[in-house]
């Protein structure tokens, strides 16, 4: 296993969920191992679902303030673009230039 190795948790509720039941996603040139991600079961998919219920419900933003939360957002993917990019390359066998 590599050092570089990305271990992804879940984020529900604002809080990181580690699972025991995880998938392995390797890199398509290589065939080393490259990323371990979270798989929900049946009770933290219903747990992220009454999250996302309750704040769609209760979390009320103007529209002035959805609009700097998604420029934000997207400030976050361009300044990250090269990452970004790596990993889908990584995972997808894909061109970096494609990639992005």
């Amino acid at each position: 296993m590599q050092s570089s190795l990305i271990k992804e948790r879940l984020l529900i509720n604002g809080q990181w969920v580690e699972t025991e039941a995880t998938y392995k996603i390797y890199n398509k040139y290589t065939g080393e191992l490259f990323s371990i991600i979270s798989m929900a079961n049946k009770e933290i998919v219903n747990n992220a679902i009454e999250s996302a219920v309750y704040a769609f419900k209760n979390v009320k933003f103007t529209p002035e303030e959805r609009y700097t939360v998604l420029m934000n957002a997207a400030d976050i993917l361009n300044d990250r673009l090269d990452e970004i990019a790596k990993i889908i390359s990584i995972e997808a066998g894909k061109p970096i230039k494609d990639a992005k």
